[in-house]
């Protein structure tokens, strides 16, 4: 699954597009899937 990640703060170039493994929901969790996800800059 492909997920937007960022280790540290900072503008645009903080952010890395990778590859992560899909989680496995537990007993008592559910797993949801993202259709669209929108970001608002905080400046």
């Amino acid at each position: 699954m492909k997920a937007l990640q960022f280790d540290k703060t900072g503008d645009l170039s903080a952010l890395r597009y990778v590859e992560v493994p899909t989680p496995v929901p537990g007993a008592d969790e559910v797993l949801v899937e993202i259709k669209a996800a929108g970001l608002n800059p905080a400046m």
